[in-house]
């Protein structure tokens, strides 16, 4: 299970980083949450 978690940290965290300079709030704000989530599930 940490390795499927830390996959979709790897995925979601450049993925925050490129909508948060390309895009407006909302898909900023659920993405930045799907990856506080993920992290927290981590450690």
């Amino acid at each position: 299970m940490r390795g499927i978690l830390a996959i979709n940290l790897l995925m979601f965290g450049p993925l925050f980083a490129v909508m948060a300079y390309f895009t407006f709030l909302p898909p900023i704000v659920c993405t930045g949450l799907i990856f506080l989530n993920f992290s927290r599930l981590l450690s």
